[in-house]
């Protein structure tokens, strides 16, 4: 309340501009309950009068007010907003600082505060990471995870408390900058000829003067564009396209039931199909070689003529965009939980987030070649697995008759032919935008919706996927019931629901396909099948059955990316990108976007890196070959509000990414990734890599194994940044930085032009539309520590696996346990079932049973029989149990 009293004593030709300077200073300071942010819009607002102010008190004389117009004393100005910290000295001594003018040394002391603040958290996370990765006795695991727990909870108001105290911090500095900005000429009165109003009031001061302070953002804010999700549109593009197989062995049965579809009946244990599909192929017996290379996007010839000739800028496949595209379902749906509605209740799991390596940074190599940009995968992470090559044998079985797919045996005389090897495959190819994408067709039935094209995917069991790169330690896990927890077909369909269905999904909108075919295996052997259509994937992922929501999502997302390449390559024209997206979990959910030109060496390096390891691994194991106006204004206040909000996330992350003591911190960088809690050591994930990425190695097990604990998102920390060089050197012989992009992507949803937090139960007479905000980061330092950020949380959930002890890991030693006594169970059915003929269901026939084609014999009494001893059998192997 000190500029009234300034009014009183400067010329009158200034007085009307102080008297609008005092007005907007008391809506922006004298109530407590408005928030500082709304403070500084007001202040803003006066930035014209505060320049004249500023010019008119050189020119005139101040004397110091003891007592201002109203009697309040000039040392008890207004109280600030008060901050939502944590009771104790903090909290005193910046309600102290806020009785009082601000001074230099309130600010100082806010900085001191907020210092210490920081530092305590940075070593209550140090705490709990050390803790997570200490090695335990069994019998201390439960503490641990007990006090893991507690931890946590502390260091959730810890961050509060920070946060708080940054915007107290905030407000300390727009007072004193206001106060100093206003009366820091010098004055013409004699006796305080050159003296502040600060100094006139509280004496000289015994310390320098305090740096000018500087209100900017990183952020450079840009207009916020709209889009209407109808008027998107995706259209086909015609071409050739080869035939393509339709299902064998009467597997188009599972197309049109509901449900998991066994392979055997575990009760009477007739054959639903043909018993050559139980058992796998072995990986050393089958022929890869006969089987066509998978070509990437930068390498496919005919994607490349066909976007000549369609005038699409950027090409790429379904296998290299649904990372980068699942990033961007994160963002337009703030975070949608999984809907679980279709598990049983008794189901005991129900985490209804991703896994963590689904809710990874994505990266994508964007290669510039002969006009177009084609898009890669970026696999610097990607760990060879049985799994990837696995997947394309199966896709062969699901689709051949058993004479045709006998042929790909090694020891089999008849040889594939080369023009059958190097036939032409199918493909679905559309266009939206800028974009054409390519999706291969496996299978197809005339008799499904819409085009009929289904996908065929290959599903293992759980322990397979907890070992990929040593899939011999999960060999022998059963599937045997339809519900439950362990050993399941609704455990398989939980974990996939949370890791892989929204790529599939993604996949399916990709290739204009109808769902996908899942094939549940262990290696060893099929144990059935299920059919999920899109519909059924959108209401596990979208939460409505109706396809209409995942459809306008899917293109928005396709449009989004298609604005940030454009930004991209018109920054760094005519060359190589890697670009990393991540969709950040904050208070206002946006996304980081970084851009780094390459050289084509480099992204050859990269993805040699992980190619080297896969070839040695497949040579050995496998034997192959090398997206009115009054509104508008008020709009505009709302933009601005999550803009700020934006750019203290932004902050924040940069903070993190330096650590507690900033960039000069001495001692070694640590990068302490954030993990979901678990029983015992953390268990690491892998990235698959596959063709069709058709399964997937992740922890959602480990996850349900502590009874559905969740974390609050933590960063890794280091010291210093380690900056990517290139080779040029500048003259001084200081290596030069990369030049490099960084962006925030955020946006907001509109529902019949209401505010909504996301779409739901979207229907056809409901107008969704997307505002959207692409602004640059504008400081490389920041851009550049930011980035470093993101790939270090990358490589934690993607990078290489830590030599653990797995004897010491409960949830391991848990899914060993049933992999071992699964191993005991299937020993004693194959004993059993040696005993009786193998019955096959027929369609039309009614009692017959066939063994190799001929009709049984057995009467009722016998397979009766037979039924009671493998009813004894389970018993045993329960009660054994």
């Amino acid at each position: 309340m000190l500029y009234p009293a300034i009014g009183c004593v400067l010329k009158p030709a200034t007085s009307i501009f102080l008297g609008r300077l005092s007005s907007q200073l008391r809506c922006a300071f004298s109530r407590p309950s408005i928030p500082p942010i709304h403070a500084v819009r007001h202040v803003a607002a006066s930035r014209a009068c505060y320049s004249t102010v500023e010019h008119t008190v050189s020119q005139g004389t101040i004397e110091p007010p003891q007592t201002i117009h109203d009697g309040t004393p000039a040392n008890e100005g207004s109280q600030l907003p008060s901050a939502q910290v944590q009771k104790g000295t903090k909290q005193k001594k910046l309600k102290k600082a806020a009785k009082r003018p601000q001074t230099a040394d309130d600010t100082q002391d806010a900085e001191h505060i907020l210092k210490k603040s920081e530092n305590e958290l940075a070593k209550s996370m140090e705490d709990i990471s050390r803790l997570e990765t200490s090695q335990t006795k069994p019998a201390q695991r439960m503490s641990r995870m007990k006090k893991l727990r507690r931890m946590r909870r502390q260091l959730s108001v810890k961050r509060s408390s920070r946060h708080a105290l940054r915007k107290t911090r905030s407000s300390l500095r727009i007072r004193y900058f206001m106060s100093r900005a206003a009366v820091s000429s010098p004055a013409s009165k004699p006796g305080i000829q050159g003296k502040t109003l600060k100094e006139a009031m509280l004496g000289p001061s015994t310390t320098d003067a305090p740096p000018k302070l500087i209100l900017k953002s990183s952020v450079k804010h840009t207009a916020v564009e709209k889009i209407t999700a109808s008027e998107l549109s995706m259209k086909s593009v015609e071409n050739q396209v080869a035939p393509v197989p339709s299902f064998a062995h009467g597997l188009d049965r599972v197309l049109f039931n509901p449900g998991v579809y066994h392979l055997q009946d575990p009760r009477s244990r007739v054959f639903n199909f043909d018993p050559y599909l139980q058992m796998i192929m072995p990986i050393a017996e089958f022929d890869f070689n006969a089987l066509k290379r998978y070509v990437t996007s930068s390498q496919d010839e005919t994607l490349s003529a066909l976007a000549e000739s369609e005038g699409c800028k950027y090409v790429g496949s379904t296998s290299s965009m649904t990372a980068v595209l699942s990033q961007f379902h994160f963002l337009l749906s703030q975070w949608r939980e999984l809907n679980l509605s279709m598990l049983s209740k008794g189901f005991p799991s129900k985490l209804t987030s991703f896994t963590q390596l689904s809710r990874a940074p994505a990266a994508i190599a964007l290669r510039w070649k002969n006009g177009t940009y084609a898009i890669d995968a970026d696999k610097e992470f990607d760990t060879p697995n049985v799994l990837s090559m696995l997947g394309r044998s199966l896709e062969k079985l699901m689709v051949l008759p058993k004479e045709d797919y006998e042929r790909y045996r090694k020891s089999d005389p008849r040889v594939v032919s080369e023009e059958e090897r190097e036939a032409e495959e199918s493909h679905h190819y559309s266009s939206m935008g800028d974009f054409l994408l390519r999706s291969q067709l496996d299978a197809h039935d005339s008799r499904l919706p819409g085009s009929g094209m289904v996908d065929i995917k290959t599903r293992a069991v759980i322990s397979i996927r907890m070992s990929s790169s040593d899939h011999e330690r999960g060999l022998g896990y059963q599937l045997r019931y339809a519900q439950g927890q362990w050993e399941s077909f609704e455990r398989e369909y939980y974990d996939m629901m949370r890791s892989t269905m929204l790529k599939y999904s993604l996949q399916a909108r990709m290739g204009r396909m109808d769902g996908i075919f899942a094939a549940y295996h262990n290696v060893e052997r099929i144990f059935g099948f299920q059919y999920v259509s899109l519909p059924d994937m959108d209401l596990a992922i979208h939460g409505q059955h109706d396809t209409l929501l995942g459809d306008q999502e899917y293109k928005i997302s396709v449009h989004l990316l298609n604005q940030v390449l454009n930004k991209a390559t018109k920054e760094f024209p005519n060359t190589s990108l890697r670009l990393h997206f991540e969709t950040r979990e904050a208070s206002v959910n946006f996304m980081y976007i970084f851009v780094e030109p390459v050289e084509e060496a480099e992204i050859e390096e990269i993805q040699r890196a992980s190619k080297d390891r896969i070839e040695q691994y497949e040579q050995s194991v496998l034997g192959l070959l090398s997206k009115d106006e009054l509104n508008k204004r008020e709009n505009q206040k709302d933009w601005e509000s999550i803009i700020e909000q934006v750019k203290d996330e932004v902050r924040d992350d940069e903070f993190d990414s330096k650590g507690p003591s900033g960039p000069d911190a001495a001692g070694p960088a640590v990068a302490q990734p954030e993990t979901e809690p678990t029983t015992g050591n953390q268990v690491d994930t892998r990235k698959s890599s596959s063709r069709n990425d058709n399964d997937e190695r992740n922890v959602e097990a480990k996850e349900d194994a502590n009874g559905g604990q969740k974390t609050s998102r933590a960063e890794s920390r280091s010291g210093k940044p380690d900056v990517e060089t290139t080779s040029k050197v500048a003259p001084e012989g200081i290596q030069m930085a990369k030049p490099l992009l960084g962006m925030t992507l955020t946006t907001r949803t509109l529902i019949n032009g209401t505010y909504r937090v996301r779409p739901e139960h979207l229907r056809p007479e409901d107008k969704w539309q997307m505002e959207y905000s692409l602004a640059e980061i504008s400081s490389s330092e920041k851009v550049r520590s930011l980035y470093e950020s993101c790939k270090r949380r990358r490589k934690a959930q993607l990078g290489p696996e830590e030599k653990d002890d797995a004897g010491n890991d409960y949830f391991l030693n848990l899914i060993q346990e049933y992999t071992n006594k699964g191993k005991e169970w299937r020993a004693m059915m194959d004993e059993l079932e040696s005993r009786r003929e193998t019955i096959v269901f027929e369609e039309g026939a009614s009692g017959a049973g066939t063994k190799d084609g001929a009709v049984s014999e057995n009467d009722g009494n016998s397979v009766q029989n037979n039924r009671v001893d493998m009813d004894d059998g389970l018993e045993f192997i329960e009660g054994k149990s």
